[in-house]
C-alpha cells in the first residue's frame, strides 16, 4: 500500500508543467482566432467607409466635378487616405461616375494586402 501510495505522488509531480504546455500550445491558436476576428471586422469597417466615401464624391461631382477627390478624401473617417486611389469614370455628359480602389492591410500576417472598390454613378439632373 505504501508503494502504490509512493507511486501516485510521483506520478501527481511529474504532471505539474502538464497546464504550461497545454496553455504554450492553445495560446497562439487563441491570438489567432481574435486578431482574425478583429481584422475581418476592421474589414467590414474599411469596405462601408471606402462605399460611402465614394458616394459621397459622386454627390459632390453632381454640383463640382472638381470636389470629387476632396469630397471623398474627407469621408475616409479612420482610413489613410493617402492608399486611396479615385477614378472619374468619363462617361455622358449627364452622368456622374466615380470609382475607389483602396488598399488594405491585415494585422495578421495570413493574408497579404486587399483591394476594396467602392462604385456609385448619379444623374444630373
Amino acid at each position: 500500500m505504501k508503494l502504490q501510495a509512493a507511486l501516485s505522488r510521483e506520478i501527481l509531480k511529474c504532471q505539474k508543467g502538464q497546464s504550461l504546455i497545454e496553455t504554450a500550445l492553445i495560446l497562439p491558436i487563441v491570438f489567432l482566432i481574435s486578431f482574425g476576428m478583429i481584422d475581418l471586422s476592421r474589414l467590414a469597417y474599411a469596405s462601408t467607409v471606402v462605399q460611402a466615401a465614394t458616394e459621397a464624391g459622386t454627390r459632390a461631382g453632381i454640383i463640382d466635378r472638381s470636389d470629387i477627390a476632396s469630397a471623398v478624401e474627407s469621408h475616409m473617417v479612420g482610413l489613410d487616405a493617402s492608399q486611396a486611389s479615385i477614378v472619374v469614370v468619363p462617361s455622358s455628359v449627364d452622368i456622374v461616375q466615380v470609382e475607389v480602389r483602396y488598399q488594405f492591410q491585415f494585422l495578421t500576417p495570413i493574408h497579404g494586402a486587399v483591394e476594396l472598390r467602392g462604385n456609385a454613378s448619379m444623374f444630373i439632373r
